[in-house]
C-alpha cells in the first residue's frame, strides 16, 4: 500500500467539508450532499464523496459500499454522477485503483454522467457502453429551442401559455402523489433494484435544494408528476411517475422544466435515455431537439479470485459485464444476471 492515500473520503456528516470539495468543480445534483443524503435514506447505504486531488485539479465521485458474503464492492448511487473533474488529474485511474486496494473492494460500478467528464483515462476493458442519454442545450435561446422540437412536439405544445397555467407546481400535493404512486409505477415497468426507494428517501429528494416538482391531471385529480433538479452547471430529469393513462402529460412537464431551467440560467438539461438504445423512450426524448451522448460505466474487478468465488456462490457467470454488475448482486437483488440496470433515466 502506498504511504500516501490515493484519495480522501468525505462522509455525509462532514457537512461543510463536502460542500467545500464541490466548490470550483462543475457537478450535477447527484454529487450534492442533499441528494446523497436522500439516497442514503432511500437505500440504507452510507454514501461518501471520494475526492482525488492533483496539482491544479480535482476529481470527485460519490460512492456507496455494498457487501455480499461479507465482501465489499463500490457503486455510484442512483442518478447521474460518476467523476466530476476540474483541471487535470492525469493519474485518476491509478489513484482510483489504489483506493480500491485500500478499501478491499472486490468490484466497482461507476455510472458516468457524460456532461461532466469521461472515462477515457481508464482501460477500455473496464469501460462499458450500452446506451445513450439526451441532453438539451439551454443556452441557445427560446426561439432555437422551440425550432428544435419535432413537428409532433410542437403540436402537443400548441397553446402552451394556457397549457402551462393548468400545470400543478405546489410541492406538497406533488410530493404526496409521487411517494404514493412510485412503488406501483416502478412495479408496472419492472424496474430494477436501483429504483427501489422508500418513502423517506423520496420525500428528501423532493425537498432538496435545487429540486422542483411539476404535475398535471384531470380536474382536481393528479395523474402525473415529474421531479427535476439542477445545479448552476447542469440540470437533471430525475424521474417521472404517472398513473395508468397519465403518461400523455410527460411532454408538458418536460417543457415546463426546460423553460424554468433556461430562465434560471442552467446551461443544459440531461433528459436521460431509454431503457435500451434506440427504444421508444429514447426516441421520445430525442424529439425535444436533444443531442445524443454516449452513456458509459466502469465495471471493474479488482480481486479476480474473490469475484469468481462470489459468483460461484450466487450461481452467476463471472465473465458477465453486459448485464447486472457485479453479477453476484443480481441474484441477491432478485434479478436475473442478464438484466441491465443503468442509472439516470
Amino acid at each position: 500500500m502506498s504511504a500516501v492515500s490515493p484519495a480522501r473520503a468525505i462522509a455525509l456528516d462532514a457537512g461543510a467539508g463536502w460542500d467545500a470539495a464541490l466548490r470550483g468543480v462543475p457537478h450535477g445534483i447527484a454529487h450534492t450532499r442533499a441528494y446523497c443524503e436522500a439516497m442514503a435514506a432511500a437505500t440504507g447505504r452510507a454514501v461518501e464523496l471520494i475526492a482525488i486531488d492533483a496539482p491544479g485539479g480535482r476529481a470527485l465521485c460519490p460512492i456507496a459500499e455494498r457487501r455480499f458474503a461479507g465482501e465489499p464492492d463500490a457503486v455510484t448511487p442512483y442518478g447521474m454522477s460518476g467523476f466530476a473533474t476540474a483541471g487535470g488529474v492525469p493519474d485518476l485511474a491509478a489513484r482510483w485503483r489504489g483506493l480500491a486496494e485500500e478499501r478491499g473492494w472486490v468490484c466497482a460500478y461507476v455510472a458516468q454522467n457524460p456532461l461532466l467528464g469521461d472515462l477515457t483515462s481508464f482501460p477500455a476493458s473496464e469501460r462499458h457502453r450500452r446506451n445513450s442519454v439526451f441532453a438539451l442545450d439551454l443556452t441557445v435561446g427560446e426561439e432555437r429551442l422551440w425550432a428544435g422540437l419535432s413537428t409532433n412536439r410542437r403540436r402537443q405544445l400548441r397553446g402552451w401559455p394556457a397549457l402551462r397555467e393548468r400545470l400543478v407546481t405546489d410541492r406538497a400535493p406533488l410530493t404526496d402523489f409521487l411517494v404514493r404512486e412510485y412503488p406501483g409505477f416502478m412495479a408496472r415497468r419492472e424496474a430494477g433494484p436501483a429504483y427501489r426507494m422508500d418513502a423517506a428517501g423520496l420525500e428528501r429528494l423532493c425537498a432538496m435544494p435545487g429540486a422542483f416538482l411539476v404535475g398535471a391531471g384531470d380536474g382536481d385529480r393528479l395523474e402525473a408528476a415529474s421531479l427535476f433538479a439542477a445545479t448552476p452547471h447542469a440540470g437533471d430529469f430525475v424521474f417521472n411517475v404517472s398513473v395508468p393513462g397519465g403518461e400523455h402529460h410527460s411532454v408538458a412537464l418536460i417543457w415546463y422544466a426546460v423553460e424554468r431551467m433556461r430562465e434560471a440560467g442552467v446551461p443544459v438539461i440531461n433528459l436521460g435515455g431509454g431503457v435500451r438504445e434506440g427504444d421508444a423512450l429514447a426516441e421520445f426524448k430525442r424529439r425535444f431537439g436533444a443531442r445524443r451522448l454516449p452513456l458509459e460505466s466502469l465495471r471493474q474487478v479488482f480481486r479476480v479470485e474473490e469475484h469468481r468465488r462470489l459468483c460461484a456462490l450466487a450461481g452467476a457467470d463471472p465473465g458477465g459485464r453486459g448485464g447486472f454488475f457485479p453479477p453476484y448482486h443480481a441474484v441477491e437483488a432478485g434479478e436475473p444476471a442478464a438484466v441491465v440496470t443503468e442509472k439516470g433515466f
